[in-house]
């Protein structure tokens, strides 16, 4: 306990200005140091710490409205460190790429668009991220109209 206070250079505002979580991981690599190591002279301004985790999933619409020969998109929110890989599923069968749809990644979103619609198209999607700490999954509903009278 004597280093996470003292990692945070503070007494009474730790709380305040300290991630609990960071400082207490911090707190035990300072712990597993060897004796005699100096603490007071790390250079804090190149000091920097990077926490992996498991994949983080959400769907960024759970329902997806589409129609006959529309095109419409299906969007999960990934968030991994180390970087997943996510793959999308149409009920259990795992999607590929084709000229009917396909998938696109920007930062941490990732997009199925399925092009011309048709009625088997209408079904529950997954996105499923995996990395080396784990995995995750979110869920879309694409439904529609099958026919307009």
């Amino acid at each position: 306990m004597v280093f996470f206070f003292t990692f945070c250079r503070f007494t009474l505002l730790y709380y305040y200005l300290c991630n609990i979580t960071i400082c207490f991981i911090l707190s035990e690599i300072l712990i597993s140091l060897k004796p005699g190591f100096d603490f007071y002279n790390i250079n804090f301004s190149t000091f920097s710490l990077r926490i992996a985790d498991e994949p983080e999933v959400s769907a960024e619409r759970s329902i997806v409205l589409g129609g006959l020969s529309l095109s419409s998109e299906l969007t999960c929110v990934v968030y991994a460190d180390p970087p997943a890989d996510v793959v999308w599923y149409r009920e259990t069968m795992r999607l590929d790429p084709n000229g009917k749809r396909y998938m696109e990644s920007r930062g941490s979103k990732h997009t199925l668009i399925v092009r011309k619609i048709e009625k088997e198209d209408f079904a529950n999607y997954s996105c499923y991220a995996t990395n080396t700490l784990g995995r995750a999954k979110a869920f879309v509903y694409l439904r529609g109209v099958l026919a307009v009278s």
